[in-house]
C-alpha cells in the first residue's frame, strides 16, 4: 500500500494540470463596454467562467460563456485543445479590473487588465507583424509597455508565432504563453499571415476570439477615436473556398465603411 499514494498523487496532479487556464488573451469587441476572455485548456471542463471587479476590490461579479473542442490534425501525437471564451459587459472606460478565469475544476491566478477608451480618449497601439515564439526578442519590450501601462492594445498582423501550428500546435502553446503576460493586461488582436494557412487558418480560427463572425479574418472594432479595419489578402491565395470569401469580405467593407463614416 506504501507505494499506491505516489502514484495516485501523480494521476491527481495530473488531471488538476489539465484542467489549469493557461494563454489567456483579451480582445476588443465592437462595443466600448466589452471584453473577450479567452482561454486554453486541454481537458473539457463543467463550465467556463471570468470572476472579476475593479482593481483592487472584491471579485464581486461573474460571467459565463462557452467551450470550444479543437483537435489538432498536425504531428504525431496530436493534441485536443478547449477554447473557452467569455464576454464581460457594462465594463467602465479606461478602468483597472481584476479577474481570474477558469471553472470550478480548476482557476487560472489573478491577472489585471486596463479596459479601452471611448470615443474621445487618446490612444496608444504596439502594431507589428511576424513575431516567433524562437528569437522573439519584441516580447520582452511589449510585456515591459503592457505592465507599465504604455500602451492600450496590441495589433499583430500576421505570421504568429512561426508557426502556430508547429509541433502538433505545441509551438502556438509555447508562443500564446510567452505572450500571456501582454495578452492578459491589453486587447491582443491579430488578423491572418500567410503562416497561418494550415487547414484552412483552423489554429489561427480556433485560438483567437475577434469581433464578427468571419472567422477572425475581417472585422473592425473602435478604439478611443479610431475605428480601426481589419482585412485579410489570404483569401486571395488560399482558394479552399472559392472565390465567395472575397466577395464575402468586400462587401463587408463597403457596408461597414458606410456606417462608420457616418456614424
Amino acid at each position: 500500500m506504501q507505494f499506491l499514494l505516489p502514484l495516485f498523487c501523480v494521476v491527481a496532479i495530473s488531471e488538476w494540470a489539465l484542467t489549469a487556464p493557461e494563454q489567456v488573451m483579451i480582445a476588443a469587441t465592437e462595443q466600448y463596454s466589452e471584453l473577450v476572455i479567452t482561454w486554453v485548456t486541454f481537458e473539457s471542463t463543467s463550465t467556463s467562467q471570468v470572476l472579476y471587479g475593479l482593481n483592487g476590490g472584491p471579485l464581486s461579479n461573474v460571467a459565463y460563456g462557452s467551450e470550444t473542442e479543437f483537435v489538432h490534425k498536425e504531428g504525431k501525437n496530436p493534441l485536443t485543445r478547449y477554447i473557452h471564451r467569455v464576454n464581460l459587459t457594462n465594463l467602465l472606460p479606461l478602468t483597472k479590473y481584476d479577474y481570474m478565469c477558469g471553472s470550478l475544476a480548476n482557476w487560472s491566478k489573478l491577472f489585471t487588465m486596463r479596459t479601452l477608451g471611448d470615443g474621445t480618449s487618446p490612444t496608444t497601439l504596439a502594431v507589428f507583424g511576424d513575431l516567433g515564439y524562437k528569437n522573439g526578442q519584441s516580447i520582452y519590450s511589449l510585456i515591459s509597455e503592457a505592465t507599465n501601462g504604455t500602451i492600450d492594445g496590441v495589433l499583430h498582423c500576421g505570421d504568429i508565432a512561426y508557426n502556430l501550428f508547429n509541433d502538433g500546435g505545441r509551438n502556438g502553446d509555447d508562443f500564446l504563453n510567452a505572450i500571456e503576460p501582454i495578452s492578459s493586461k491589453v486587447p491582443y488582436m491579430v488578423a491572418p499571415g500567410n503562416h497561418e494557412w494550415l487547414h484552412n487558418f483552423s489554429d489561427y480560427r480556433y485560438r483567437f476570439s475577434m469581433p464578427g463572425n468571419t472567422f477572425n479574418g475581417y472585422y473592425s472594432w473602435n478604439v478611443g477615436s479610431a475605428h480601426i479595419i481589419s482585412l485579410t489578402t489570404e483569401i486571395y491565395f488560399f482558394l479552399w473556398d472559392g472565390i465567395d470569401l472575397i466577395k464575402q469580405q468586400y462587401d463587408w467593407l463597403v457596408q461597414d465603411l458606410q456606417v462608420s463614416t457616418w456614424s
